[in-house]
């Protein structure tokens, strides 16, 4: 008589599972990442889709700027933009390497991301324009790399 129990139960189920696999283990979560993107529209966007993942997300206008959030906030992950003005994104992440070496950094470029991460080892690069999707799989791959 409880027929609708075991079904409703076996649906719960999968989905928890299918949401298990989009997003990256509540274990993992949240992963403190300062964004820095001086495109206001996409600095908005990258937050967006982060929050939306589930992750604690600081956000910074230039690179002078992500190193004053840096003094004072603990960050698991850096996304930077390499085209900052004043300070190049690869600057900042030189600098926060050098600083903070735990931080993991990820470049975020439309341009030739090939030799962006140049001097900063385990650099991982997001290709401009990007989807919810890349930024969750780099996330995964940046907190992944210890």
């Amino acid at each position: 008589m409880c027929s609708g129990t075991p079904h409703s139960t076996e649906s719960r189920r999968l989905r928890s599972q299918e949401t298990a696999q989009a997003q990256p283990s509540q274990a993992s979560l949240p992963v403190r990442i300062l964004v820095v993107e001086d495109e206001p529209l996409i600095l908005m966007s990258t937050v967006d889709m982060l929050e939306e993942l589930g992750h604690s997300v600081q956000e910074a206008g230039s690179a002078e700027d992500a190193l004053g959030i840096l003094e004072k906030e603990t960050v698991d992950v850096l996304l930077t933009d390499v085209g900052l003005p004043g300070m190049s994104g690869s600057d900042l992440a030189r600098q926060v390497r050098e600083r903070w070496p735990a931080v993991r950094i990820v470049f975020a470029s439309g341009g030739d991301t090939g030799r962006t991460g140049s001097g900063v080892a385990d650099a991982l690069q997001l290709s401009k324009p990007f989807s919810a999707e890349d930024v969750a799989a780099i996330i995964s791959r940046a907190i992944a790399v210890v």
